[in-house]
């Protein structure tokens, strides 16, 4: 039986930016594995119900069966993983709005090691080699610029913070411009280290999956690194990335990580 072919979002953005020729052969290909006359090799564990297909040399396509559809959920091309190593700019977004407070100051501001909150977790971005670090600030922000020094980052201000989290996320993205991927995290997570961010930024520029988030002692954390093929869903979230991380949950790279301070909140 053959089954009728569905691009996933990601795999679809993949296949449009694939030039005329190759798109030709690799349409091709996917007819042969749709009707059956190829076959992928199953994946295993959590993703038991996947399969790892190569269509050509270096095209490689992830997909699952269901019913009379194929559904390819990611298409990796052959110049993914350099073109996000030579180009790809990554700006890390730190989501400090909220109306929290710690020791009676608010959260941007609470010290850490003699220095405020929001300075240790910007700075650990711009350690691990972010492009560019936007910290997103709204509750007592005046207060937060007068007593942060953050020159090597860009702040912007969510004066409707009161509207939550996704509104914060999308004065980010605003500022993100043209950036091959967009890293978020919150300002609640200062003990997080440069090392796993590093480990999340290798991970999506060997192959650039569309979400890469670390994994500590099977417990998802921060920072959740998100492609620009995602963005357009990122903006439209009602209350924050996870919403995306689950409804893209077969595309999401989970990279474990020692660093209990991806899930340690301050407190």
């Amino acid at each position: 039986m053959k089954r009728k072919i569905w691009l996933a979002p990601w795999a679809a953005t993949q296949w449009e930016s694939l030039p005329a020729g190759l798109k030709t052969r690799v349409r091709a290909a996917l007819e042969l594995v749709a009707a059956g006359s190829g076959g992928g090799t199953p994946l295993t564990g959590p993703l038991s119900s996947l399969f790892l297909c190569t269509l050509e040399p270096g095209i490689d396509l992830i997909y699952r069966e269901s019913g009379s559809l194929l559904e390819v959920l990611a298409l990796y091309r052959p110049d993914a993983g350099s073109h996000a190593a030579e180009g790809g700019r990554v700006v890390g977004v730190v989501l400090a709005a909220g109306e929290g407070e710690c020791r009676g100051l608010p959260l941007p501001l609470v010290p850490l090691g003699g220095q405020p909150l929001i300075s240790h977790v910007a700075r650990t971005l711009q350690a691990a080699g972010v492009d560019e670090v936007i910290v997103v600030l709204g509750y007592a922000a005046e207060a937060v610029k007068a007593r942060v020094e953050l020159a090597d980052a860009a702040v912007v201000v969510n004066h409707r913070y009161r509207l939550g989290l996704a509104s914060s996320l999308r004065c980010g993205l605003r500022l993100a411009g043209d950036a091959a991927a967009v890293l978020v995290t919150l300002a609640d997570r200062p003990f997080l280290t440069p090392a796993s961010v590093k480990k999340v930024l290798a991970r999506y520029r060997q192959a650039r999956p569309p979400v890469v988030l670390p994994v500590y002692r099977d417990r998802p954390g921060h920072p959740v690194l998100f492609d620009r093929s995602l963005l357009p869903a990122l903006g439209r979230v009602r209350r924050g990335g996870r919403e995306v991380v689950r409804r893209y949950q077969h595309q999401v790279a989970a990279v474990p990580v020692e660093d209990e301070g991806v899930v340690r909140e301050i407190g």
